[in-house]
């Protein structure tokens, strides 16, 4: 721009600042800030608060300090609340607490008085510390607005904090907060709206970690003060997570529990009729669909969709195909979703080329389809019809214009690897980095484990691959250019060697080079053979964690969740890096 004689506006300037913040690079938003400054006599309040984000950010607190003394000095009408939030919460985040609470009496002296999100704020970021005595200190913190805040802002500060810590997975000191909430409540008044919210995110978290007597217990308790559409909420929430442990009969009751509160709309049932279905038992899914009808509820596709679910878990394509017909004569065309789970329902019984009909019938009304498409593959690869299986992968699939993925070609890796054929599982891998698919760990366990299964076992090619792995796995963890891929699409990949690598390899090298092999890469041998792996958990976790981050920066204003989903994420992530994994071949 400035090489074609075009200067930058104040619009361009202030996209580069908070382009700056969102990197917390101090010295970057501090240049553009100068910049804007210069070519603008007047400055805004929200460049004050990016610029003030930016150096409190980059933990250096007494910057952040130093920064707004600056411009009290001229600008003191632009320094709001929200910015004096900012240095509160950068104090707070190197463990100063007591200067915290210093610089708390100064703004209160200036003018600035504390609010409910002034005190929330800070807690929340002596909680982003990740400190073991977290919970002491931010008890501490909120003992100051019950001395500065009416009860009704107490609670709701309070609330707010229980709120921040159960989205980010700190559900004991979540649980604590929320307990001293409603003590506080009085039991002829109504809960603070902030106390409702809180209550319905640790339950839902509860939820999604399995904890599900607590999170029916925090229901039973918010019943007596929440509201109907509270009650509503939570009650649904909980039918989801009782389907996904199994437990229909408690998904029921939650149910029953909800309709005093008013679910009896068509959301509310669609929820418990994909709740049976996840529980494969078709008879309840049916018999909530005809009591949504007996209500006066006119059914919708998604309806219907979950009572094709429901048939194909169970096996009973019959029913499977009645509730398609049934769907059709109510003026409806079958969603992406039900035609899905008709292909995975013929896949289930064996009968592939029922599976091709659907897909084709997919096809045709709604274009190629990854998740379909990779389910022929699987299917066709299980079967050893390797053949068909590419075929699918090639014509249909990256000939149709979709973009594979992990799961596109790791069915066809693990087939060739069952069969010992490790040529043609390490064209399939390497066909991964043509179309700039990432691989994970797992494959290159298949890999190793096409290396065991081949007569004579492949030691030199065993032994390539693993020092590949650990290759790539060191260029990640350096950030270096990476040697053995191109271009990826997609998060990096954990690739740490686990359990399944060691015992994969050791099949094709023995147990004393095995030995020496973790020696020379530092690897504890024994501690990474004694751990389990979940994938379930796994994808589970991660994708808990990307809810925190996303639903946590959308409830904030643009200034801050540009702080807190940088902090966030790096703990997020760095949590899921330390997923112990030992990942199935």
């Amino acid at each position: 721009m400035l090489q074609e004689g075009i200067e930058p506006n104040g619009r361009t300037l202030g996209k580069l600042l908070e382009a700056a913040t969102k990197q917390s690079n101090r010295q970057a938003a501090q240049h553009w800030f100068f910049a804007l400054a210069n070519a603008h006599s007047e400055t805004e309040e929200l460049h004050i608060h990016m610029l003030v984000d930016a150096v409190a950010k980059e933990g250096d607190f007494f910057a952040a300090q130093e920064w707004y003394t600056r411009f009290s000095a001229d600008h003191m009408d632009l320094l709001t609340s929200r910015i004096r939030d900012v240095v509160l919460c950068a104090a707070a985040r190197v463990g100063d607490l007591a200067q915290a609470e210093t610089l708390l009496q100064d703004f209160s002296k200036s003018g600035l008085q504390p609010d409910q999100e002034t005190f929330a704020a800070v807690a929340l970021a002596i909680l982003e510390t990740r400190d073991t005595d977290n919970l002491a200190t931010i008890e501490k913190w909120l003992a100051l607005a019950e001395e500065a805040l009416c009860i009704e802002d107490e609670l709701g500060a309070i609330a707010r904090v229980a709120k921040g810590a159960a989205r980010i997975g700190c559900l004991d000191i979540a649980q604590v907060l929320l307990e001293k909430v409603f003590r506080k409540v009085k039991p002829e008044c109504p809960a603070p709206v902030a106390a409702e919210s809180a209550c319905f995110n640790v339950i839902k978290a509860l939820g999604e970690q399995g904890r599900l007597d607590e999170a029916e217990a925090w229901v039973e308790r918010g019943q007596r003060t929440g509201s109907p559409e509270w009650l509503r909420r939570c009650c649904l929430e909980l039918v989801k997570s009782f389907a996904s442990q199994k437990q229909l009969g408690r998904a029921e009751r939650m149910f029953l529990l909800g309709q005093k509160a008013g679910v009896t709309d068509l959301q509310a049932y669609c929820i418990m009729v994909n709740a049976a279905a996840k529980c494969c038992d078709l008879v309840v899914a049916e018999r909530w669909f005809e009591e949504a009808l007996d209500a006066g509820i006119e059914p919708d596709i998604v309806l219907f969709a979950s009572l094709v679910d429901a048939a194909c878990r169970k096996g009973d394509m019959r029913a499977a195909e009645y509730w398609h017909r049934r769907a059709e004569a109510f003026g409806l065309t079958a969603s992406k979703e039900m035609l899905g789970s008709l292909v995975n329902g013929e896949v289930r019984k064996g009968n592939l080329h029922g599976a091709q009909r659907w897909a084709a019938i997919a096809k045709q009304k709604y274009g190629p389809n990854l998740v379909i498409q990779n389910c022929l593959v699987d299917a066709f690869a299980k079967c050893k019809d390797m053949i068909s299986a590419e075929r699918i992968l090639d014509d249909d699939l990256i000939g149709g214009g979709l973009q594979p993925d992990e799961r596109s070609f790791g069915p066809l890796i693990n087939a060739y690897a069952e069969q010992g054929r490790f040529t043609d599982a390490m064209r399939c891998f390497r066909s991964m980095s043509v179309h700039q698919v990432r691989p994970s760990v797992v494959q290159y366990n298949q890999l190793l484990k096409a290396c065991a299964r081949s007569r004579p076992r492949l030691v030199q090619e065993a032994l390539q691959i693993f020092e590949e792995l650990m290759e790539v796995c060191a260029e990640r963890n350096q950030d270096s250019p990476p040697r053995h891929s191109g271009p990826f699409r997609g998060p990096p990949r954990d690739l740490r060697p686990t359990r399944i690598t060691l015992k994969t390899l050791g099949r094709c090298v023995g147990a004393r080079r095995l030995s020496q092999i973790c020696q020379e890469h530092g690897i504890e041998q024994q501690e990474l053979l004694d751990t389990r792996f979940s994938a379930e958990e796994q994808k589970r976790a991660f994708s808990a964690a990307e809810k925190w981050v996303v639903e946590g920066a959308g409830t904030k204003t643009s200034a801050e969740s540009k702080s807190w989903s940088a902090e966030i994420c790096s703990f997020v992530f760095w949590s899921l890096f330390h997923f112990n994994q030992s990942g199935s071949p």
